[in-house]
């Protein structure tokens, strides 16, 4: 579904784009397409930087009922600089055309990841494999302690990862550590951002962590590490 999502808002001609509604923190271009308000949202730089508006979200409200959006596409964490006018529109498509969206059959393709259940979606499976390739690293006395959660968190500011081992009784951390290099080396981009392996874009959701959802061991770490390993090979290029 947001696949076809985003082939249809990379289809709307330039010229069906309103005039930029630009407030404090935001710029906001508009466009109707089936009885559908469709409003792309950029957010502007408030640090005094002259520097391009990042494309956010898309919201589609319905023209007849605008209490309950059609759809919401939130980029969460924008890192994509959309020019303003007049070339807004053209870049924008651009974008959207390049953009790599994992859904569940790309993932399917994969040997290694666990399988869809119906309420999970891609980034679900693919934090289960994260979090499966982080047990690697953690001391023996917390690779099997019962009483004790793995947790993955990202911080978007720096852009930079951590996990953390914590009690199921008081959440208190017991052990905290980054990411090795060579497993950093293989996740994905976890919000909208152009890859350094290639000029095509990887979109998953992005979360602020990753609990654990999922038993460890350590056959199926190195299961989930090769599993990254070959999801980075696959969309290394485009």
């Amino acid at each position: 579904m947001l696949k076809k999502r985003i082939d249809e808002l990379a289809a709307i001609p330039p010229d069906e784009w309103s005039p930029p509604h630009e407030g404090l923190a935001s710029i906001d271009f508009s466009a109707v397409r089936n009885n559908q308000r469709i409003t792309a949202c950029l957010m502007k730089d408030i640090d005094g930087h002259d520097a391009p508006p990042k494309l956010y979200s898309f919201i589609a409200y319905d023209i007849f009922d605008g209490n309950k959006p059609h759809f919401v596409i939130n980029l969460s964490a924008p890192q994509i600089d959309i020019a303003r006018e007049p070339s807004f529109a053209h870049d924008l498509a651009s974008t959207l055309r390049n953009l790599i969206v994992i859904d569940h059959e790309d993932l399917d393709a994969i040997d290694g990841f666990p399988a869809r259940t119906s309420d999970e979606s891609p980034f679900c499976r693919m934090s289960q494999i994260m979090l499966s390739a982080f047990y690697s690293q953690l001391p023996q006395e917390h690779r099997e302690n019962a009483d004790e959660d793995l947790w993955a968190w990202h911080k978007v500011e720096s852009d930079s990862w951590s996990i953390e081992v914590s009690s199921k009784l008081n959440a208190r951390a017991r052990f905290q550590d980054n990411p090795k290099p060579e497993i950093l080396a293989l996740l994905p981009a976890m919000t909208i951002a152009k890859s350094e392996k290639s000029d095509n874009i990887i979109m998953l959701d992005h979360p602020h962590c990753i609990p654990n959802d999922m038993q460890h061991d350590a056959m199926r770490s190195l299961q989930s590490i090769a599993a990254l390993e070959a999801f980075s090979k696959r969309y290394a290029h485009g």
